[in-house]
């Protein structure tokens, strides 16, 4: 079976160890994906990147790289590079993730070509047909659901939006994957926690990191590490925060931070905490950190079972008062943090294992 699986524009440093572009955690689960399908006895597949001058990263053995069109290049001259890419490789499936108008144009092409069109949700919002940059409704959204081969919600709020485009077995929840062990791997036993609270995403308003700042502005006697890249269209909104950061004393603040490297700051810190009002299911900084055992202060968001079946952190409702307390009582109390990190690395384990849920991907496709 050949698979396909598109990479989006900014997905750069995945594949050139020197760049320094930032990424969202929808490629990096991409990568993963493609790497673990390059793994695969009776997968061909396929990884249709942008046409980056440098191609240098780990791994390229699991990958079969085919450049498509330059990153500027109009929407008309990607799908006709599409188009030509696609009748070269003819895949029985493409997989796509995160919702832009390609998306649908894939779904309908795919439609017509009988190639199987796998569309996988990024983020909640995208299950109400709205772009996850800047929550404008997408028209054509209805047109891609009613055409895709196999829609791939993360939760079950994503799928409950979805209902009115069910035919019956053309949505299915799959949760993102991650290599545990490998990033255990990057971590010794006696790592030593020199943070008591860590944030990590993008520098995008619905994250709130000013949030994070203002935990530590309440805590002076805690650390607290922020690790927080910059979003093409928003730089003042980042200038804000960075400057914000820096001028905090318990704050240490980073700007960009390659994709191994995340784990031992993630090993270091205590607490990993999350401020946003809406994702795509728990981010993939999430699940690093609790592959590691660090265990998470989410403020808004509840998914799944990490924090009420495996007691793998504390929601807050929304309160920030409680959000305060809980951080003191995970940063104070030995008993309850060592509970909440073995929770969250049992969580973990069974659920976001790359290897057993890009197999059951491989099976949806496959049925």
């Amino acid at each position: 079976m050949k698979i396909a699986v598109i990479f989006p524009k900014d997905s750069e440093a995945l594949f050139n160890r020197n760049s320094s572009r930032t990424f969202g955690g929808a490629n990096v689960q991409m990568f993963m994906i493609a790497r673990e399908l390059g793994k695969k006895e009776g997968v061909e597949a396929y990884s249709l990147v942008p046409n980056y001058e440098t191609i240098d990263f780990n791994d390229s053995e699991y990958f079969n790289l085919v450049k498509t069109f330059n990153e500027h290049d109009s929407i008309l001259k990607k799908v006709a590079t599409y188009h030509r890419v696609i009748r070269d490789i003819k895949p029985d499936v493409i997989i796509q993730r995160g919702l832009t108008l390609i998306s649908c144009f894939l779904s309908v092409y795919c439609r017509l070509f009988g190639t199987r069109f796998v569309f996988m949700f990024a983020h909640d919002i995208e299950s109400h047909g709205r772009y996850q940059r800047d929550r404008k409704r997408c028209l054509l959204f209805p047109l891609l659901m009613r055409t895709v081969y196999l829609a791939v919600p993360q939760n079950q709020y994503e799928k409950d939006q979805l209902k009115g485009y069910d035919r019956g077995s053309n949505i299915k929840i799959l949760k993102k994957g991650i290599e545990i062990d490998t990033i255990r791997g990057f971590i010794s036993d006696d790592a030593a926690k020199k943070y008591d609270a860590v944030w990590v995403a993008r520098c995008e308003r619905w994250k709130h990191p000013e949030i994070f700042l203002d935990l530590a502005q309440e805590n002076p006697k805690l650390r607290f590490l922020m690790i927080c890249s910059p979003v093409d269209g928003q730089e003042e909104y980042y200038n804000t925060v960075k400057d914000r950061a820096e001028g905090i004393n318990n704050v240490e603040f980073i700007a960009f931070v390659k994709n191994n490297g995340i784990y031992e700051l993630l090993a270091a810190s205590r607490v990993f905490c999350i401020t946003s009002d809406m994702e795509g299911d728990w981010p993939m900084t999430v699940l690093e950190a609790g592959a590691v055992g660090v265990p998470v202060l989410s403020l808004n968001l509840n998914y799944s079972d990490l924090i009420d079946g495996y007691g793998g952190g504390m929601y807050c409702g929304g309160s920030r008062s409680k959000m305060e307390e809980s951080l003191r009582l995970m940063v104070a109390d030995e008993d309850v943090y060592r509970t909440m990190s073995d929770g969250v690395k049992g969580y973990i384990q069974e659920t976001h294992d790359i290897a057993r849920n890009v197999g059951k991907l491989v099976e949806l496709v496959d049925s």
